[in-house]
This record gives structure tokens, sequence and C-alpha cells, in this order.
């Protein structure tokens, strides 16, 4: 077996690689399997492809009543107490959890989570977001003109609309696109009410959206190009912020960090995206409805796919 990071060989119950120091039983998992649909997965693979949820070890798997939650050993097929079934489920405590609002994250897991590899793959990021975008076509269109109409109406008002809809209304309404298509890769049912979940981070993402602003604005001022590596660097920032519910500056370094590894691999995703929206303006403007919340739902598979998804509840 070989480290993820550095591809050195190591063995079983190894926690940590002789060479970088990766956290192996972090970034590793052996015989992965998924919890939700139980799908088999080849080690050191991180996320389902069919669920798109974190893939846990068969020993974190506990056998537990579908109907009273009691636990059972190994081989039970229906609780003893009220006949319901039992099922093996991941035992969540063990799984990395999102923080408090505004927590500081700790500086090895902040180092640990940068390092961690992954692979960009852009034509399966895209098709796995339309199929996510079809799962609730109507609540995303019906929300994506909401969305223009809220940015436009404000600035009617001279000079102070621009700056409500930068600092207020941009960054949580755009978050919630992503929050609809995470609890849709983690197959679950939103709700049109989950599109404004967005406001529930509005803090720590307004402080992202000023801060992260004027540093790109700055780096655009600095012959254009510094401004174009922290705008692909910042891409992941508010997911980040809402994912891992960690203070903003820090989501903004994890993002500029894990982003840094394949940064010319996640220019050219953004290129491709841009792509796809500039084809929906052609579109006599109307495409647009369709290309912005399909483009939040293929960020959200790149999130996963970059970062992987904690929280399971927005």
């Amino acid at each position: 077996m070989k480290c993820p990071d550095c591809q050195t060989h190591f063995e079983e119950g190894d926690k940590y690689c002789s060479k970088c120091r990766a956290d192996l039983d972090v970034v590793y998992l052996f015989e992965p399997v998924c919890p939700q649909c139980r799908k088999e997965y080849p080690d050191g693979t991180r996320f389902c492809e069919d669920d798109g949820i974190n893939l846990v070890t068969p020993d974190k798997l506990i056998p537990r009543c579908a109907k009273c939650n009691k636990e059972y050993p190994e081989g039970t097929k229906y609780c003893t107490k009220d006949g319901g079934k039992v099922i093996a489920e991941a035992f969540r405590s063990s799984e990395p959890q999102a923080l408090s609002m505004g927590a500081s994250l700790p500086v090895q897991e902040l180092s640990t989570l940068a390092n961690e590899s992954y692979t960009v793959n852009v034509g399966d990021w895209i098709s796995q977001g339309y199929k996510n975008f079809t799962k609730y076509t109507g609540g995303f269109l019906g929300f994506t003109i909401l969305y223009f109409f809220a940015m436009l109406i404000p600035q009617l008002i001279p000079g102070l609309g621009t700056i409500i809809v930068i600092s207020v209304l941009a960054q949580p309404l755009s978050v919630g696109f992503l929050i609809v298509s995470f609890k849709i890769e983690q197959g679950k049912t939103p709700t049109f009410g989950d599109f404004f979940k967005g406001f529930n981070y509005f803090l720590p993402l307004v402080l992202f959206g000023i801060v992260g602003g004027l540093l790109m604005f700055v780096g655009y001022l600095l012959l254009i190009l510094p401004g174009i590596y922290l705008s692909i660097s910042y891409a992941f920032a508010n997911a980040v912020i809402v994912d891992r519910r960690i203070e903003f500056f820090q989501a903004m370094e994890l993002s500029r960090k894990k982003v840094g590894q394949k940064w010319f691999g996640i220019l050219w995703f953004f290129l491709v995206i841009g792509v796809i929206n500039i084809l929906g303006v052609l579109a006599l403007g109307v495409g647009v409805i369709f290309t912005v919340p399909l483009t939040a739902c293929t960020l959200a598979v790149a999130y996963r796919n970059i970062f992987g998804v904690v929280s399971d509840d927005y």
C-alpha cells in the first residue's frame, strides 16, 4: 500500500507516513464501504460515487435497530425489543464532524485537510452536477429567478443598492444553491426553504465577501494575474464556511491551499463552467436560468471530491 500524498509504501496499521508524516488514519481507508448503500470500494477511496457521502471502514458500521436505535452484535437481523430491522449504520461519533459556527480549526487538522490529495475530473463533475440538478429542477429554476430579482432590485437605489447587494445579499443567497446541492449529494430531499439557509452563516459569509473581495480587487490592480490566482484559490471558501463552520479567514486559507495542489486543473474547471454560462447568456439570456443552478450543483460535486462533505445539517 502507498501513501496517497507521496506514494511511499506503508504497512496496514501504520498511523503516519514515514516520509511525509501524512496522517494515514485520516487520508486512507482500508476496504471502505458506503454507510448508506453498502457499496464496497478499493482501498483509499474516500467518497461513494452513487451517494456522494464519506466512506467508512467496515469496523465503523454498527448494527442498530432501525426503530429504537439499539445496538446489536453483527449478524443480528431483527430487534428483540420491537421487531425492527437491524441495519449497519456509520458510527457518527468516530467520523469528522462540522465544528460550531465560527470555530477555529486546530493547526494540525487544518494542515492535514489541506494536504489530502484529490483528482480533478471536470467531465465527471459536470455529469454528476447535471444529474443532481435534474433531481430538483423546479426548485432550482424558481430560486434562480428569485435570486436575479434580489440582485437587481436593490441596485435601483443609486450607490447604496450596489453596496447592499455585495455585502448583504450576494454571499448568503449564492450559498443557498450550494446547501441544496449538498443535500441532494447526500441523498436527501431538499425543500425550497433550504435555499435561504445561507443566512444562518450571514456574518462569516459577509466578512469573506468583504475581505476576499478586497484582496481580489487589489490583485486585479496588480497586473491582473494575482487577482485571477486569488479568485480561483478562494472559490470554495464560502462552501468551507457552510460545511466546516470555521471562521472565514481559515476557510479562505484552506480553500487556497487545497486548490493550490491542482490550481491549473481547477482553473480549467472554472473555464469550462464559464463557457457553459456564456452559452446561457447567448441563448437570449434565458439560458442562465438553467446554467446558474447547474453551475452550483457542479461546484457542490467538485467540493465533495476535493474537501469531502462533513456536515449533514445546515
